[in-house]
């Protein structure tokens, strides 16, 4: 960094945070998106986020490519949100998560609508591409029955299989 201002140094220096942090949370978000929720799944976890989070760390290889502080960025993140996860199971005694009224999916969670396809019952469903190049498969959805809300820039794939019962709307 020699011969540049201090303000490029900064500037540089943030932007190494930045993506570090992003790769960070991501390498969290995939693991959380591997878990297994099945109600036989979370009792062997003992509704401990420690235990939760062993296992997560367990069954996943380390990020490749992580710097050590983005490392121990995902660290604390995983044990956060696992202490979260655990939390909200804790406390929603009778959720059925094949009853919902709205369900929210955003960049790499749109790849899993197969998952979403199985609940029974979901009104409102928003999916965002969000800085993902892949398109979203919507054909997983063909036969709900459901208000389907997407941004017209969304890139998607099966919008004309869709079934009666799917309903698109657009926002912004």
């Amino acid at each position: 960094m020699a011969g540049t201002s201090p303000q490029d140094q900064a500037a540089q220096r943030a932007a190494r945070f930045e993506h570090e942090t992003t790769a960070a949370l991501t390498a969290v978000s995939d693991a959380l998106m591997s878990l297994d929720l099945s109600d036989e799944a979370l009792p062997a976890a003992d509704a401990d986020p420690e235990v939760l989070a062993r296992q997560v760390r367990a069954s996943l290889r380390r990020e490749a490519g992580l710097s050590d502080r983005a490392t121990r960025l995902y660290d604390v993140a995983l044990d956060r949100a696992c202490r979260y996860l655990v939390q909200v199971i804790r406390h929603l005694p009778a959720f059925q998560p094949w009853a919902l009224a709205e369900l929210h999916l955003y960049g790499r969670a749109t790849a899993n609508l197969r998952a979403v396809s199985r609940l029974e019952r979901l009104e409102r469903l928003y999916v965002t591409n969000w800085r993902r190049p892949e398109p979203i498969d919507l054909r997983p959805l063909r036969d709900m029955s459901v208000r389907l809300e997407m941004t017209r820039s969304d890139r998607c794939t099966g919008l004309d299989e869709l079934g009666p019962g799917v309903r698109v709307e657009y926002y912004r």
